[in-house]
């Protein structure tokens, strides 16, 4: 299986958004953003139903940093599967992604997402499932 190592590092977003119902409503709301940036045509448009990740599930890891002195950083996994249970388009991935973490990232620092990068294949809780890296900055 060929992954990508780099996903989506065009994309700028935000989890202060609230949780999104369909994935459309997602993908008006993130065309928003990007415009509300300054960005316009500035950015690669997004092929929003092209395959970008042929594996019909992933995890994705971040990072929470401590609140108060006797907490640590942590790095929680969450798993999310393809609708098609074949593969993921952006949108969906995007969507699926944002709807998972919103309400903890919500009140983070690090709220700002940068794109995905490829970890592992060989995570001892999700062995053989592609495991990316949620790049996040404040």
């Amino acid at each position: 299986m060929e992954l990508p190592n780099e996903l989506f590092k065009e994309v700028y977003w935000t989890f202060f958004e609230p949780v999104f119902e369909n994935q459309n409503a997602f993908r008006d709301r993130l065309k928003e953003y990007h415009k509300g940036l300054g960005y316009k045509g500035k950015l690669p448009p997004i092929k929003w139903e092209e395959v970008c990740l042929e594996s019909p599930k992933l995890v994705l890891q971040y990072v929470l940093f401590p609140k108060t002195e006797d907490e640590e950083i942590t790095e929680p996994q969450i798993l999310i599967e393809a609708d098609n249970g074949k593969n993921f388009k952006p949108k969906e991935l995007l969507f699926k992604m944002h709807n998972a973490l919103v309400e903890v990232l919500k009140d983070e620092d690090y709220h700002f997402f940068e794109g995905l990068t490829f970890s592992t294949l060989e995570d001892p809780d999700y062995e053989g499932i592609p495991l990316y890296f949620v790049d996040l900055g404040s």
